[in-house]
């Protein structure tokens, strides 16, 4: 007998092919207002193009060759729409969309930068961004060791970058973690718990970084900070809401660190007590068991230090190559610290899951702290984080070739897990 669709399953069926509609729709619409204004020879304007109803009249004036690529353009749009879950293509077009708006809010011409670039400098962005990689591999391997798990530096790397290209493909900070977690349980024996809890504390460990970098940035240029003019509020406000977020990272420390006394106060041991009891007995057996990894590090502090001393440095690092691509192309109004600065705010926001590994909202907060920090020429604030950006996928790319060419999970005959005694 067949199975009748309930009521609320239609209904969520239907609203899902609606947005669908809406979305290809918006998708043509914008693709029609691109060819109406290439065809006139204006600098396209997002919000005209996004909000405006244009007719199909609009590409009767634009070039063959434009013609070409805003229809293969549209049909990767719509395969997007069409294949991927609505979520997925709804986050990777705002991060097209924001792109493109950072590009176009301020003419400028990014492939025309890159040509008249200085290569030595765009080329030091691509290492900076490989250095932070490989920081982030040695990071986790650390951490790792205190659990007596190994594995090797090139199967650490090759992880990491295949968690890259999934972090910068899908939407979520964390997609590349989940896999991260799938390899780790099937190389780390009876130490699968430990093993899970690593990727956790690194991607803290990661954050604790970022605040620590951008808490120093922000104190270094609070002056110019304050000078900034009641239009520039909001970044104002950005700035110091990042340069408090590292107060949070500083609790988290504290907190683990007088985890003893904690336990043993009455409010939190009758937390403790009754989670216990409602808890099945497994359950609370793997969180006594990550309780006691967690107490690995406090035991292993410098293990601890050193990784997050990597994670500083790899924060630091990316302040730096968005300095490179910058002065690649010629900028010459803002200073290094200025740089510094944009990288971890614009780095925080883009932590917020809207798009792909950030993509697009990176670009858009680190454009409008150049033009309010007084980039010259002032044409080319969005190329500088687009470059950025693409150096960025390029790598998640590098990653993606691995993850073909390494599709299985299998251990390494170098690589081994030793086991609890």
């Amino acid at each position: 007998m067949a199975r009748t669709p309930d009521s609320p399953a239609i209904w969520r069926r239907g609203l899902t092919w609606g947005l669908r509609a809406l979305l290809v729709w918006f998708v043509l619409n914008g693709v029609l207002g691109l060819a109406s204004a290439w065809g006139a020879g204006t600098v396209p304007e997002p919000r005209s193009i996004l909000l405006s109803l244009h007719g199909a009249g609009a590409c009767g004036a634009c070039p063959a060759g434009r013609l070409l690529w805003l229809g293969a353009g549209t049909l990767a749009a719509l395969a997007l729409v069409l294949l991927l879950r609505l979520g997925a293509a709804c986050a990777i077009l705002l991060a097209a969309v924001l792109l493109w708006g950072t590009l176009a809010s301020t003419g400028a011409d990014l492939w025309g930068d890159l040509g008249g670039g200085n290569p030595a400098l765009l080329l030091a962005v691509v290492v900076c961004w490989g250095i932070v990689l490989l920081l982030g591999a040695m990071r986790w391997g650390e951490l790792l060791r205190v659990q007596e798990v190994h594995i090797t530096l090139a199967g650490l790397v090759r992880l990491t970058l295949i968690g890259h290209f999934f972090n910068t493909s899908l939407p979520g900070a964390v997609s590349g973690d989940l896999l991260k977690i799938a390899y780790v349980a099937d190389h780390s024996g009876k130490r699968q718990a430990e093993a899970v809890l690593t990727i956790f504390l690194d991607r803290i460990l990661g954050l604790l970084g970022l605040c620590i970098v951008a808490s120093a940035m922000v104190l270094w240029n609070l002056p110019v900070l304050i000078e900034l003019g009641r239009e520039h509020r909001t970044l104002q406000l950005a700035a110091y809401t990042v340069g408090l977020g590292s107060v949070g990272g500083m609790v988290f420390v504290v907190l683990l660190e007088l985890r003893e006394r904690l336990v043993r106060w009455r409010p939190v041991a009758a937390v403790l007590s009754l989670g216990s009891r409602l808890l099945s007995e497994k359950l609370v057996g793997i969180f006594r068991r990550l309780v006691m990894a967690v107490e690995l590090y406090r035991g292993r502090r410098a293990a601890a230090v050193k990784a997050l001393l990597l994670a500083v440095a790899a924060h630091s690092l990316l302040g730096l190559g968005l300095y490179f691509a910058g002065r690649g192309i010629h900028e010459t109004g803002l200073r290094p610290r200025y740089y510094l600065l944009t990288a971890q705010v614009a780095n925080t926001v883009a932590a917020i899951p809207l798009t792909p590994g950030g993509v697009g909202t990176r670009d858009v907060v680190a454009k409008e702290y150049f033009l309010a920090l007084g980039a010259e020429p002032a044409g080319k604030v969005g190329s500088v984080p687009v470059i950025m950006t693409m150096v960025m996928v390029g790598w998640g790319l590098v990653g993606a070739v691995l993850f073909v060419l390494y599709p299985r999970r299998r251990p390494e005959p170098e690589t081994a897990a030793v086991d609890e005694s």
